[in-house]
C-alpha cells in the first residue's frame, strides 16, 4: 500500500468550501484508481501519553482548523499512473486550482508512506 498524507490548515470561514472541493477531487482521484480517499477533521492535536501533537510542531491561528487528507494506492507505480492521468482531467485540475485559492499551499504538509511489515 502506498499512501499520501496531507495536513491542511483551513480558515473557519472557508471550511465548507474546502470540504466540498476536496470531496469532489477525491471522488475523481478514486475513479482513476485510488483505493481509498479520506478527509479527517483534526481531533486531539496536543499529543497523549508523553508524545508530541501536531500543535507542538506547527503554529495554528485560532481561526484555522486542521484537516488530514489521505489518498491510498496499491503501490507507488499506481500512484504515479493516477497522478499523470489526473493532470489531463480538466475538472480535476480546475478543482485543484480552486483548492489552492481556499488554502495556503505553503502551509500544507505532505508526505508519503509505504506499507511495512515485520520479518522475524
Amino acid at each position: 500500500m502506498f499512501t499520501v498524507l496531507y495536513i491542511v490548515r483551513v480558515k473557519e470561514e472557508r471550511l465548507h468550501e474546502f470540504l466540498s472541493l476536496a470531496s469532489k477531487l477525491g471522488d475523481i482521484v478514486a475513479s482513476y484508481g485510488a483505493s481509498e480517499t479520506n478527509i479527517c477533521k483534526g481531533g486531539l492535536l496536543t499529543g497523549r501519553h508523553g508524545s508530541l501533537g501536531l500543535l507542538n510542531l506547527m503554529d495554528v491561528p485560532d481561526d484555522e482548523r486542521i484537516y488530514m487528507a489521505q489518498v491510498s494506492f496499491a503501490n507507488e507505480e499506481e500512484y504515479k499512473r493516477v497522478l499523470e492521468a489526473i493532470k489531463t482531467h480538466d475538472i480535476a485540475m480546475h478543482l485543484y486550482q480552486q483548492i489552492k485559492q481556499v488554502i495556503d499551499m505553503n502551509e500544507v504538509v505532505s508526505s508519503t508512506f509505504t506499507s511495512a511489515s515485520y520479518q522475524k
